[in-house]
């Protein structure tokens, strides 16, 4: 899975949280050609908040987007319980998918 930057604007140059909506659901289809097997589930919700889900071998990957905290990027692990941190924030759209791309890269090694 290969990211530009120039392919995803920074959130500050986002015109609404539709772009932003729009380009996390462009990533789940590439992530879903990129890496075949992968289950991929995007919700959206009317806050325009949106969970992107990612399960492969056994592992399962989130990235969550609310208007008002940004981006977060998880690895899900067995000993975690349900909470609302993420381990990796962002307000940047194209580095939590560099982030993501990272984690899922890591499993497949």
């Amino acid at each position: 899975m290969i990211y530009k930057k120039e392919d995803f604007n920074d959130l500050e140059d986002q015109a609404t949280d539709s772009t932003i909506l729009e380009n996390i659901s462009a990533l789940a289809k590439q992530i879903e050609l990129s890496f075949p097997g992968a289950i991929i589930t995007l919700e959206s919700f009317p806050s325009c908040s949106a969970m992107l889900d990612i399960h492969l071998h056994n592992k399962l990957f989130v990235m969550v987007y609310s208007p008002t905290h940004g981006f977060g990027i998880d690895e899900v692990r067995e000993e975690d319980g349900f909470g609302t941190g993420y381990r990796f924030n962002t307000k940047d759209f194209y580095v939590p998918t560099e982030e993501l791309n990272k984690l899922i890269k890591s499993i497949e090694q």
